[in-house]
C-alpha cells in the first residue's frame, strides 16, 4: 500500500517562511508546494487543487484576504 501524501499549498513572499513551512510539513508527511505571490498562487492552483492553504495576508501586488476571496470564488 502506498499512501499519497496529502498536498499543502503555502503562500508567503517571505523565502524563509516558505521553506520553513515546507521543512516542517514534509517532516510530518505532508506534501508542501511553495510559492511566493498570490498571482503564482493562482497559476499552480489552474493546474492542480489543494485540500489546505498557508497563505501569507499582507503580500506584495495581491494580498492574502483577496487571494482567498478569489480560491473561495473559482476553486
Amino acid at each position: 500500500m502506498n499512501p499519497t501524501k496529502t498536498k499543502i499549498l503555502v503562500v508567503d513572499d517571505d523565502e524563509s517562511i516558505r521553506l520553513s513551512f515546507k521543512l516542517l510539513l514534509e517532516r510530518e508527511s505532508f506534501q508542501a508546494d511553495i510559492v511566493g505571490s498570490g498571482k503564482a498562487a493562482l497559476k499552480l492552483l489552474e493546474r492542480q487543487g489543494y485540500p489546505l492553504a498557508f497563505v501569507d495576508l499582507m503580500m506584495p501586488e495581491l494580498g492574502g484576504m483577496d487571494l482567498l476571496k478569489i480560491i473561495r470564488d473559482n476553486y
